[in-house]
């Protein structure tokens, strides 16, 4: 008999938090689940720690992954495929739960019949507010066009227990390592409607070893998922204005994330300028252009929208300053040496 839910944890040399992560699932009043954890070909103890907890409990599997994905939701497409469970719901290696965390969301998507139940958000590590339902009200239930919506902007997180048919349907999409941002629209789209319980659900900030917390060429994939983003809402019809507000995010992160290309002197660095390169490109193009003009984009964002209008305006330009700063920069460092 299936277990009513699958609990699916990627890891990457985690072996400092797992021990933590490990009791916190330990400690779930809710006994029908099983927990899967992926290595990611580890370089510390994770496979060991792992090996060690399903060796005393059976309700766990590990699977050893034979060559490194590198990437979290590649690595979960992969516990989707073993996954047994009614529900499946992800989290990362180092979080943590209430003891009823499960419990409250299995008998709360039974409550509703919602292909989707989203605990309560307590970030550890930073001072941040948490989320709890709708701006505090749990009582509420979404429609899918409701929740994708909220997510936007993270009024309500993405790491809910999903319906399994819903994620088998649609998988992670191959579109680099912020992928799940992107997915958990898409799988609240695909939802019947979207539900909140008084679960616990403690998601580490603040980790020095995370992808969010690291200047590496993964974190140049998180524009792309605000690019996805915003074809999804613009192919499923939503308001305009949310489309080109998603534009204009990525946009800002891909100027931030510019200064640190600057100057060259890594392969790393190199894949950087190749990805803002990218970007700009898209930018540049008459979608992007169509998307910004559907948008009513206000005063302040006006120079955006001329840009987009002329197809190339603005955002050839950036491609120009992009270049000429770097060559700037470059002719700079020479002379002072």
């Amino acid at each position: 008999m299936s277990p009513r839910a699958t609990v699916m944890i990627p890891v990457y040399n985690g072996a400092l938090n797992l021990p933590e992560t490990i009791q916190s699932l330990e400690a779930q009043t809710f006994k029908d689940f099983e927990v899967i954890f992926a290595d990611d070909k580890s370089e510390d103890d994770s496979l060991e720690l792992l090996s060690a907890f399903a060796a005393k409990d059976h309700r766990v599997r590990v699977l050893s992954l034979q060559k490194n994905l590198g990437d979290a939701p590649k690595v979960l497409n992969e516990i989707i495929k073993h996954s047994r469970g009614d529900y499946l719901v992800y989290s990362s290696q180092d979080d943590l739960y209430s003891p009823d965390w499960i419990e409250r969301m299995v008998t709360r998507a039974d409550e509703t019949g919602a292909d989707a139940v989203i605990p309560d958000l307590v970030f550890l590590g930073l001072s941040s507010p948490s989320l709890v339902g709708v701006h505090g009200d749990r009582s509420v239930v979404l429609t899918n066009r409701e929740a994708v919506t909220f997510a936007l902007d993270t009024v309500i997180p993405g790491n809910a227990l999903l319906r399994a048919s819903v994620v088998k349907k649609i998988m992670y999409p191959n579109i680099g390592a912020w992928a799940d941002a992107y997915a958990s629209k898409l799988f609240f789209l695909s939802c019947n409607k979207v539900a909140f319980c008084d679960g616990v659900f403690y998601y580490r900030r603040g980790n020095p070893e995370a992808i969010t917390q690291k200047i590496s060429t993964k974190i140049f994939d998180a524009p792309m998922a605000d690019i996805f983003t915003a074809r999804m809402l613009r192919d499923n019809d939503f308001d305009p204005r949310l489309t080109a507000r998603m534009v204009l995010r990525a946009f800002e992160q891909v100027f931030m994330l510019s200064a640190y290309v600057w100057p060259v002197k890594t392969d790393d660095q190199r894949m950087m300028e190749a990805k803002i390169r990218e970007y700009l490109e898209i930018f540049a193009s008459q979608e992007i252009a169509d998307m910004l003009a559907k948008g009513g984009l206000s005063a302040r964002d006006k120079f955006l929208r001329y840009g987009a209008t002329n197809r190339y305006g603005v955002f050839r330009l950036a491609l120009v300053v992009f270049n000429a700063a770097k060559v700037a920069k470059t002719v700079l460092l020479r002379i002072r040496r």
